[in-house]
């Protein structure tokens, strides 16, 4: 693909900001009826839909033949087709079968494809300040998740399904808008450090960054995004050590941070304690208000259902019912049960299959570490509503991916593209 105009460069950035620092829960606190009833058709959309698709339309204008632009696509990024495929099956079935609000799968979905192109059309260079916003953004989520941990003052208190603010909630919800959320992105940014995303960065800084943001896991309270976390490290210490102890040669750059992460961790480690972030997190994983019995009522939900319902999509007010009845108000942790309960099985796996199509695309244009991240994500989100609901948190651990870990060759051969660039 040509490389992107100043201007349609400038429109990718902004949009890339916009999802990453404008959450959901900014736009619900600020009077933006994102997620909630009522308001205009406008407002069901988060702004960088609007900045991305714009770009995206302005780039195709740009390559002179709208039509030819789209066969070029459907040529350089075939499985992103095959995702739009899944994608647009999904779309059938929720507007012209259960003639629902269309929002919540757009919004969610759609960008991060749009994102994957545009990307890619922008120079080496800016993909390069992107990964340090990445890196500061990261930090400041941090710091502020302590500040509301050590406060009790949550910035923009989360709202919940019934539209209240959830004020009775210890855990930080800092920039991305919700513990969760927060627990799920930082733990893949931990990773993206750890396998190859930190390879721009000084070892000190990569020390630091990784020591600020794994205490800041216990802010969050997300139990299964830390729980995991933690055997990804053990077993990524384990390997480290058997290759080593096997004679093979290792990167004096990631022995430097090792030096530097372990002790900073510990001492992060003894501070939270000392503050009380372990005794809080320790109460929230003896006490879980019922997290785990909603875990296991969510599949309740079927035992209501005919088959053929199961299949190709249930009866919503049906589905709405048996959620109130089994205690699920506020949501199925689970965004697969979410997806059947929703759409039905046979629409859910057609998109499940795109969706991995595209989890494919975006590990073909990063560092082969990049899985071990990815797979932490879906692993993660699995647990809770995430992706179910609408949100960018799709588009975010995409951007996270191509720009933290594009590969060493895409990098350069965007360079020599620029350079290229006819003035």
């Amino acid at each position: 693909m040509p490389p992107a105009t100043p201007f349609l460069a400038a429109l990718t950035i902004v949009a890339v900001l916009l999802v990453i620092v404008v959450s959901p829960t900014m736009l619900l606190q600020v009077g933006f009826n994102y997620g909630s009833e009522g308001g205009g058709t406008l407002e069901k959309f988060h702004p960088s839909t609007f900045v991305l698709i714009a770009a995206f339309g302005l780039y195709a204008v740009f390559f002179g033949n709208p039509v030819s632009f789209l066969d070029r696509i459907a040529a350089t990024h075939r499985l992103v087709v095959i995702y739009l495929i899944g994608l647009a099956i999904l779309l059938v079935q929720v507007i012209f079968v259960q003639r629902a609000a269309f929002s919540p799968v757009v919004d969610t979905f759609l960008p991060p494809a749009l994102f994957l192109i545009m990307v890619e059309a922008l120079e080496a260079r800016t993909r390069r300040r992107l990964a340090l916003f990445l890196h500061v953004f990261f930090l400041a989520n941090a710091l502020l998740g302590y500040y509301e941990f050590l406060t009790g003052h949550i910035l923009l208190p989360p709202i919940g399904g019934a539209l209240e603010e959830l004020t009775y909630d210890w855990r930080a919800a800092a920039l991305l808008g919700h513990p969760l959320t927060n627990a799920n992105l930082t733990g893949a940014y931990l990773l993206m450090l750890l396998f190859g995303g930190a390879r721009r960065l000084p070892p000190l800084v990569a020390a630091l960054l990784f020591a600020v943001n794994f205490g800041a896991m216990f802010a969050f309270g997300g139990r299964a995004a830390l729980a995991l976390l933690v055997v990804v490290l053990a077993l990524r210490a384990v390997y480290g050590f058997g290759t080593t102890a096997a004679g093979r040669g290792f990167d004096l750059s990631h022995a430097i941070i090792a030096a530097i992460a372990i002790p900073a961790t510990a001492a992060a480690v003894v501070i939270a304690a000392d503050a009380g972030f372990f005794a809080k997190f320790l109460d929230r994983v003896v006490e879980d208000n019922g997290s785990a019995t909603t875990r296991l009522a969510m599949f309740d939900v079927f035992a209501a259902l005919p088959l053929q319902e199961i299949l190709f999509g249930p009866d919503q007010e049906l589905v709405t019912t048996r959620l109130h009845i089994e205690g699920l108000e506020y949501g199925i942790e689970s965004f697969e049960v979410a997806f059947v309960l929703t759409y039905g099985l046979v629409p859910s796996l057609f998109f499940f299959g795109g969706l991995a199509v595209f989890s494919a695309a975006v590990l073909a244009r990063t560092t082969r570490g990049a899985i071990v991240p990815l797979v932490y994500f879906f692993a993660v989100a699995s647990t809770s509503v995430s992706l179910s609901s609408k949100s960018g948190l799709l588009s975010i651990i995409v951007l996270m991916l191509l720009i933290l870990m594009e590969r060493p060759d895409t990098d350069a051969a965007a360079s020599s593209q620029a350079l290229r660039r006819p003035a």
